[in-house]
């Protein structure tokens, strides 16, 4: 019979049967059987309790996100137990009708599913606990028998229990997860390892069995029991050189017995102290990687996050600079704008004065707006360029601040800011971005603004057609907005 690591017998199956079938009482005779029941009324269907499928396997795509960060953290424990909620989810739709779910739900459940017994198979192995790994893998193979993270999983988990059949089937996982995946080095590597294991427990219970059939198992047994008598005439001869009394065989034998039991109970203690000392030993270890690998991580994030924020101060100053000089422009054009439409308005008054001189009635004319003076009219004031840099620099550059900003809407409207100002630069930045003038998507954009859409839902519907850059445009385009509704409050 096999033994465990105390030398213990295991009791097998078939062993278990036929001490219960030897021991057992003799068996009553049966009673004749009762009468046939009235088939009972058909029950209501039970009614499903818990939340709806939908909501189940939302919570438990959600499961598996928070256990992968509890993961990732190093805390294995608390993500088994994270990825035990979400399966506790997800399994009762496994058993449910497609029809009834609908075939997306019904994937979207399965593939939730999935994952979190893989998931939770690689997070029992990082605890050591193989059992729990193993029978989170069979659960992934019962629905796709040649899952390679879950037959890899198995196997792993497998050879580490160090019996053989397990180890046969950690080698029969590993030569599966080769055939399907041949590129697979590591797979191999550990396909190696296992058949190893296999062939040295298979050697040495062939040696074990080799050396009771050669000895002989009676013969063995003899020789313990002349040596015991031995012993025991050396302990009577002793007792009476001694003047002590005298002790029989029974009891001679009893005391021995106590003594080898008392010398086994030690040894066990002392391997149970040694492999205690070497579980913490392994726990340590593992506490001081996952403790580096955590100051490491933290490092990167750290450097990654300075430089980003380099990176966004960069931009966001190129942006200032940028906007000022695209104010600045526009102060310029309109001021030149404004001399010409004032020289020409002098022109035509001059020809008109020409052309009327043979007039029987002469008419009156207005004075002529000096070019070279300052306007007494009621024209747009112009403003200086340090109230401009005064302006830029109270629009806000940080994202949440420009974005969260009040509006004076009733100013965009009355001054038309969106139509004159927005439009151009909306219609610029699309060509530059889409290569091409697109109408629909400038027509769109001008709809959001007009309609006093929030920034956040405008860059949400933007990102679709803009990716990466989506953030960047809505960005600058809401700080243009800032920027012209506090010029018109300048004014």
């Amino acid at each position: 019979m096999p033994t465990d690591e105390d030398g213990d017998v295991i009791m097998t199956d078939a062993a278990a049967t036929a001490e219960a079938e030897a021991g057992a009482p003799p068996e009553e005779p049966e009673e004749p059987a009762a009468a046939p029941e009235e088939p009972a009324a058909a029950e209501a269907p039970p009614v499903e309790e818990g939340p709806p499928p939908e909501e189940r396997t939302a919570r438990a795509e959600a499961a598996k996100e928070e256990g992968n960060a509890l993961l990732k953290a190093g805390d294995a424990k608390a993500a088994v137990a994270k990825y035990g909620e979400g399966i506790t989810l997800a399994e009762p739709l496994l058993e449910k009708d497609p029809g009834e779910l609908g075939e997306e739900l019904q994937l979207r459940a399965t593939t939730a599913y999935t994952a979190l017994r893989l998931n939770s198979a690689q997070a029992c192995l990082k605890c050591c606990e193989w059992l729990a790994a193993i029978e989170h893998a069979d659960k992934v193979l019962l629905l796709d028998k040649d899952n390679t993270k879950a037959l890899y999983r198995r196997g792993c988990a497998s050879a580490q229990l160090n019996t053989e059949s397990r180890l046969e089937q950690a080698r029969a996982d590993f030569a599966r997860v080769a055939t399907l995946d041949p590129a697979n080095r590591e797979v191999r590597g550990q396909l190696a390892k296992a058949k190893d294991l296999l062939k040295d427990l298979r050697q040495a219970e062939k040696q074990r069995l080799s050396a009771v059939m050669s000895g002989g198992l009676y013969q063995k047994e003899h020789a313990k029991l002349e040596g015991r008598q031995a012993a025991y005439q050396e302990e009577v001869q002793r007792r009476k050189d001694a003047g002590e009394d005298e002790i029989s065989f029974e009891d001679w034998q009893k005391k021995e017995k106590e003594k080898e039991e008392e010398a086994k109970k030690k040894a066990r203690e002392e391997a149970e102290a040694e492999r205690k000392r070497q579980r913490e030993e392994e726990r340590q270890r593992r506490e001081e990687e996952l403790r580096r690998e955590q100051e490491e991580l933290e490092r990167k994030k750290e450097e990654e996050r300075k430089i980003r924020e380099a990176e966004q101060k960069k931009q966001q100053e190129a942006a200032a600079a940028k906007l000022l000089q695209s104010v600045s422009a526009s102060v310029q054009e309109e001021i030149r704008s404004s001399s010409a439409d004032a020289a020409l308005k002098a022109a035509s008054g001059g020809a008109s004065h020409l052309f009327s001189a043979g007039d029987e009635q002469p008419r009156k004319h207005k004075p002529l707006t000096r070019l070279d003076g300052p306007s007494s009219g009621g024209g747009e004031t112009k403003l200086r360029e340090d109230e401009m840099r005064r302006m830029i620099q109270q629009v806000p550059t940080d994202k949440a601040k420009a974005f969260a900003f009040a509006i004076d809407w009733d100013s965009v409207e009355s001054h038309n800011i969106v139509e004159k100002k927005l439009r151009p630069w909306v219609k610029k930045k699309v060509t530059e971005y889409l290569g091409s003038e697109e109408q629909g998507m400038i027509e769109f954009i001008m709809r959001k603004v007009s309609s006093r859409t929030a920034p956040e839902n405008i860059l949400a519907e933007l990102e679709g057609f803009l990716d990466e850059e989506a953030e960047n445009f809505t960005l600058k385009m809401w700080r243009m907005l800032i920027f012209e509704v506090l010029r018109v409050r300048a004014r």
